[in-house]
């Protein structure tokens, strides 16, 4: 189930990053190592507990448990944080479609805090919610569109800090001469618990390309690009901020004031995108000869090399291994020096999201892209 987006030729100008500092997620200087898939030890994922029926999702964008296992998931499209109970029972929903307290539009993260209070990041209304432990009523309201900043597209507490991390994204221009999206950046910067500017441009790099963009005369398709390279970061139990684009099985590690502290890059050659593949993304957009056009100029020569990356309790990067497309996802878990301590294979179609108290939280999505929560637990190979 594609969903797709015709945008017209008057759409919205572009947040301006020309300031600000870049970087990539490449590894610290010096000799290279290759990846060797075969020679990791096994971390096995026994499957512990999924989502039941009666929870419908339509899209889940983030995930977090409190202390006592219950599951918080993002779900924009419900306008809700969907709550489960550690075995995927449903246990209530917090919030609805609304503009006032406690209320969504089109929420992007939630992340429980210390004491098992819940952030919430909407991006529609361009605010952040925090609620007390258990409690379904708004505390306090984070106004971002009243800071006098382009609204961030990201929001999330460091941890061990007051300070919340937020990315902000280029917008995509329409029209013959809007943005190219292999141009597009994004940028992280500091915000105080008000929402105000502490520190600006502490990493730029360049923007994910999941979606793909195709335009004809005035207007613009966008839609979900299966050959995407993500551009991805997230935020350690370390307060470090850990980077890294689909593009390279690499990632950067930096601190909240932007200068390195750690990474790696390893030599990795993604699988070649075949012709049976363009033929199914090129099929699976039916109907749209726009986009299957685009499809078939923007396809890549090769797959990116990782689609996701977890960060563990134990300090480990678990990073998702893109492998050829009848064949299960290698998820690896490194080191921060890029040691590989063990690795699983899960179906393609789980995503991992959280990894907390032993166990992994992911998303698995049927042949109609309907998403259910699925969690395993962790046998860690040490």
């Amino acid at each position: 189930m594609n969903r797709l987006l015709v945008i017209p030729a008057v759409y919205t100008a572009v947040l301006l990053l020309s300031s600000c500092r870049s970087t990539d997620a490449d590894g610290a200087a010096g000799e290279v190592a290759s990846l060797d898939l075969g020679a990791t030890a096994t971390c096995e994922f026994r499957p512990l507990a999924s989502s039941h029926d009666a929870v419908q999702l339509t899209d889940v964008q983030a995930i977090d448990v409190d202390g006592q296992g219950n599951i918080y998931v993002a779900d924009p499209l419900k306008a809700a944080v969907v709550v489960l109970a550690a075995d995927g029972r449903p246990l209530r929903d917090i919030g609805r479609k609304g503009e006032g307290p406690g209320e969504f539009d089109y929420i992007r993260n939630v992340q429980v805090l210390p004491g098992d209070s819940l952030l919430v990041f909407d991006h529609g209304l361009h605010r952040t919610t925090v609620f007390a432990q258990g409690s379904d009523k708004a505390a306090y309201l984070v106004d971002h569109a009243a800071q006098g900043l382009v609204p961030p597209n990201w929001v999330e507490r460091v941890p061990g800090s007051p300070l919340l991390f937020a990315t902000f994204r280029d917008a995509v221009t329409a029209g013959a001469n809007g943005t190219n999206d292999a141009d597009l950046k994004q940028a992280v910067r500091l915000l105080d618990a008000q929402g105000g500017l502490v520190r600006d441009s502490v990493l730029v790099t360049p923007a994910s390309n999941e979606v793909l963009i195709a335009r004809q005369g005035g207007s613009v398709a966008v839609t979900k690009n299966p050959f995407g390279r993500p551009s991805l970061f997230r935020v350690g139990d370390d307060g470090r901020i850990y980077y890294a684009r689909g593009d390279s099985l690499a990632i950067g590690i930096y601190s909240t004031e932007g200068q390195r502290v750690g990474g790696f890059s390893l030599r990795h050659t993604a699988p070649r995108v075949t012709g049976s593949d363009l033929s199914a993304a090129v099929e699976a957009n039916q109907g749209n000869q726009m986009i299957m056009n685009a499809m078939r100029q923007q396809a890549p020569e090769r797959w990116p090399a990782l689609r996701n990356f977890v960060l563990d309790e134990r300090g480990l990067i678990w990073v998702g291994v893109v492998t050829p497309a009848n064949e299960p996802t290698r998820w690896v878990a490194f080191d921060t020096t890029g040691k590989a301590v063990c690795s699983t294979s899960l179906p393609r179609s789980v995503d991992l999201k959280r990894i907390r108290g032993g166990n992994a939280y992911g998303v698995q999505v049927d042949e109609l892209d309907v998403p259910r929560i699925v969690v395993y637990s962790i046998a860690y190979s040490n």
